[in-house]
């Protein structure tokens, strides 16, 4: 890029390097969060966006019904594909009650008219040094890792919670209703 278009771009004291860049006097960089989990707690990220330097963006841009269902119907289309495919008849059940509940969403959802989102979050990260902002986006990924690990572990049922449940199922305490129409 040549200098004259650098600086009608970008303002004095802006450079930018293959991860971070340089605003003013401060190092910086964006991370982009392309994994969620399903459910988010209140306060999930009160610890993260307490961190000096640390500013969180969260963005809900609508996506139109028709860009959706072309990415469903293309997921229903490799599903179907994979399941011609497949030998073993329990791997050929499983894809193929998937395939069917895509098909049933998608239905579902154009019946519905509910609008969709892309929900998209970015985290950007500044520091008066390099190193500092190293250890900024590390403590960042750290801290989301282990938010993510917290909330599996919670969904997962432990081994002590799995014994007390079956022996609770042996003894009859645990009752099954069924209901049985005429």
């Amino acid at each position: 890029m040549s200098t004259g278009l650098r600086s009608q771009l970008a303002p004095k004291g802006l450079h930018f390097n293959p991860s971070d860049f340089f605003i003013s006097d401060k190092y910086a960089t964006i991370l982009t969060v392309v994994s969620y989990p399903k459910y988010i707690t209140p306060g999930y990220l009160s610890s993260l966006t307490n961190m000096s330097g640390i500013k969180v963006v969260i963005k809900h841009i609508p996506v139109p019904f028709q860009e959706m269902a072309k990415m469903l119907n293309k997921q229903v289309a490799e599903l179907k594909d994979r399941y011609q495919n497949e030998r073993d008849q329990t791997v050929r059940e499983r894809i193929r009650q998937d395939a069917e509940s895509l098909e049933y969403f998608t239905s579902m959802l154009a019946g519905s008219q509910a609008r969709i989102f892309d929900f998209q979050m970015h985290i950007m990260i500044s520091a008066d040094t390099k190193e500092d902002l190293e250890l900024k986006k590390l403590n960042v990924k750290n801290y989301i890792d282990e938010r993510m690990r917290t909330i599996e572990n919670n969904r997962i049922m432990t081994a002590k919670e799995a014994v007390e449940f079956l022996t609770s199922v042996v003894r009859g305490d645990v009752k099954e209703t069924v209901v049985i129409g005429t």
